[in-house]
């Protein structure tokens, strides 16, 4: 076969699988650890080792004194390779080049869009406490559940285009998809992560609960969140514990950014005695603000539009804090993307345009 036809209603089925496969990601059903063995075992069979005995893990605080000792690099290539590129490689022999870029590319824009940001709680630096585990982590553990997105992409190829035979490799996937959840493969045992007992989402499909704990685990753990980023429970326990010295003292721009949601930025405005010095025609420069602290130290920051719109149509506001020596928003926000120091005023601006 040189290629498959990809009709306008096929490729409308695409978005109506993704969301179908969308909220199986988040599953807290108890695991079938019977069925977890078995896909297990042909996965390691294929690769050519005996089959590992099955560890379960529970709680958070556990999945990440765990991290740092993962190691087992050879039998993860292995692993990875004998299956899924095996999969792969049949699916692009059935695709000409025209019908598998379109079809990548629209299975990347949504998956971007939708699953990292919603699973990116888990599987980013935000779930453990240093790089050095999560590098370990990102490169030994397999989604599980989180591997959904990727596997429906393949799904949808064996429904819409009758590629059975080529998909076949990545049976025992679906089966940890449908019936496990994150776990790393060693050649002594296989670590097997306990789904949490429940998992809240926002609207746009991030882990989010502005009310209490975002994720719970069956041992008691709790991890808060705000539309997909991590918090100390005190910012949504405890909102009025937030004070403007709090909010511009915090490090992460993304917790700043929560903490100022919570507040309110007219509020924080107000409260900082800010001036407003600039204000830039384009809302992603933004608009430069300064004040004087408790200690009597002038404070800039400057607030800016994201250019990425949200899933939901809105677009993120963020604080960044700056040197107080800039006069203009543009100069300050360009002080923050060091990477593109070497672009004048008239190309930086050009940029955010695109």
């Amino acid at each position: 076969m040189t290629g498959i036809l990809v009709t306008s209603e096929k490729r409308e089925r695409w978005p109506q699988i993704q969301d179908r496969y969308f909220h199986d990601t988040f599953t807290t059903a108890p695991m079938d650890m019977g069925k977890v063995g078995e896909a297990l075992a042909q996965i390691y069979d294929s690769a050519g080792f005996a089959p590992a005995p099955v560890r379960l893990v529970d709680g958070y605080t556990n999945q990440r004194k765990k991290a740092e000792t993962f190691f087992a690099w050879e039998t993860i290539e292995k692993l990875r390779d004998q299956r899924m590129t095996r999969a792969y490689n049949r699916v692009n022999k059935q695709l000409n080049k025209w019908e598998r870029d379109a079809l990548f590319s629209n299975w990347r824009d949504g998956y971007t869009r939708r699953f990292t940001r919603a699973t990116g709680f888990f599987l980013n630096g935000d779930f453990y406490d240093s790089w050095t585990q999560w590098n370990h982590f990102r490169g030994s553990a397999f989604g599980g559940s989180f591997e959904i997105p990727r596997l429906a992409f393949y799904r949808y190829l064996r429904e819409e285009f009758d590629m059975v035979k080529e998909t076949s490799p990545l049976d025992p996937y679906f089966t940890l998809a449908e019936h496990g959840w994150l776990w790393v493969p060693q050649i002594e045992e296989v670590i097997m992560y306990e789904r949490p007992s429940s998992i809240m989402l926002s609207l746009g499909g991030a882990v989010h609960c502005d009310s209490g704990p975002a994720v719970t685990w069956p041992d008691g753990t709790e991890l808060y969140a705000f539309n997909g980023h991590r918090v100390p429970s005190w910012i949504i326990m405890e909102p009025d514990k937030i004070t403007p010295k709090k909010i511009m003292s915090e490090q992460n721009a993304e917790t700043r950014r929560v903490m100022i949601t919570l507040f309110g930025f007219e509020r924080l405005i107000k409260d900082l005695d800010a001036i407003v010095v600039d204000v830039d025609i384009n809302p992603e420069i933004g608009t430069l603000y300064k004040f004087w602290d408790i200690d009597g130290v002038q404070v800039a920051f400057v607030v800016v539009r994201n250019g990425t719109q949200e899933p939901d149509g809105s677009y993120r506001t963020f604080a960044l804090r700056v040197r107080p020596a800039f006069v203009t928003a543009l100069r300050a926000v360009r002080s923050t993307y060091p990477t593109l120091s070497g672009l004048s005023d008239e190309e930086y601006r050009a940029l955010t345009r695109t």
